[in-house]
């Protein structure tokens, strides 16, 4: 699982310290974490970060259109958000590849709106955790901040007048989005700590290994060998396609709990579901019911002479024979299958 964090907040309240601390923590576990720039209209230079391309600072909005317009024009998305008087945006394809090399990315987007867009398009992917942020300060904290960072009084003054556009913004949203609100009325080193309790939250169940899931579900028997040579065929079909594939028997449980809570357990936590409904077992029947409840992707399979129960006859599923070239062809099928799906939902 990795964290894709989107911050917002007034002028003032903290975002820029946020992201240079994000910059610390990603120095500080080789690359864990990164904060990603975009591109502005803005006025003044912005940070480079790590070896992303930096902020490009356009001269005019028709710049930024160009821009922006090239990037779709290749068929790519491209996310945009206007801030009082300058453009703002970032392509997907930057946060794809930010994805794929750390485990945690953090982007300050200053609108709702163009929040749940980019959680919309990403709420699909299987090993996205969507964390937007809310950091609000009061005026006096903001005003303080302003003036111990030197600026001028209207300089402070144009800052704090986007607190009205941040508070309109917020009451407005699309629908309640932030999944973490951080009150930053403090000295530095206390939202810092604030901000390190967040990352660490959401990092404590991390598979840095980054390999999907799969939970097979399938009959099994102790002497019926003939299963077990179906499920290492599954096993290495997945395997092929970079899952880790297992089956309720190959769990270990050092807590030793009853075999369904492992079993449920097992579909909650996987990204899909294999299931061979051969032999029609009630229990294959009933764990299929629970990864149906809880929206899992399942590749269905069965043995060609098999029957399916009305209720799964209007789903699609894979027809195998149980010999040595059957066997090979289920093994390619799911290896498709799980590698089409991985291209898909899987970053």
């Amino acid at each position: 699982m990795k964290n894709l964090f989107l911050i917002d907040g007034a002028a003032g309240t903290g975002k820029t310290d946020f992201f240079n601390f994000i910059n610390q923590v990603g120095t500080q576990t080789y690359g864990l974490a990164i904060a990603l720039p975009k591109f502005s209209t803005r006025k003044g230079e912005r940070p480079v970060i790590s070896d992303f391309p930096p902020d490009i600072i356009l001269k005019s909005e028709e710049d930024f259109v160009v821009a922006a317009k090239e990037i779709r024009k290749a068929g790519k998305k491209f996310y945009e958000y206007q801030y009082q008087t300058a453009k703002y945006g970032i392509a997907k394809e930057t946060i794809d590849r930010a994805l794929k090399e750390h485990s945690n990315v953090y982007i300050i987007i200053r609108s709702s709106y163009c929040i749940k867009e980019i959680c919309d398009d990403y709420k699909e992917y299987h090993n996205i955790n969507l964390v937007p942020i809310l950091i609000y300060s009061d005026i006096e904290h903001v005003r303080r901040r302003l003036v111990a960072e030197g600026n001028t009084e209207q300089q402070i003054k144009d800052r704090l007048s986007r607190t009205n556009i941040f508070l309109e913004d917020f009451y407005t949203q699309p629908e309640n989005i932030y999944k973490e609100i951080v009150l930053n009325n403090s000295v530095k080193e206390v939202f810092y700590r604030q901000m390190r309790t967040i990352f660490e939250k959401h990092n404590q169940h991390h598979n840095y290994g980054n390999k999907p899931k799969a939970f097979i579900i399938m009959p099994m028997s102790k002497e019926d060998t003939g299963y077990t040579q179906i499920k290492n065929k599954i096993i290495e079909g997945a395997e092929e396609a970079g899952f880790i594939a297992e089956r309720a028997d190959d769990i270990f449980d050092s807590s030793r709990k009853l075999i369904m809570t492992k079993v449920y357990d097992a579909i909650r936590s996987a990204d899909v579901c294999i299931v061979d409904l051969s032999a029609e077992r009630p229990n294959c029947y009933l764990e299929l019911g629970y990864a149906h409840a809880l929206n899992k992707p399942i590749i269905g399979i069965i043995q060609k002479d098999e029957n399916l129960h009305f209720d799964e006859i209007g789903y699609d599923y894979y027809r195998y024979i149980d010999d040595a070239n059957g066997l090979k062809k289920l093994k390619q099928k799911l290896s498709t299958n799980l590698s089409d799906w991985k291209l898909r939902y899987y970053l």
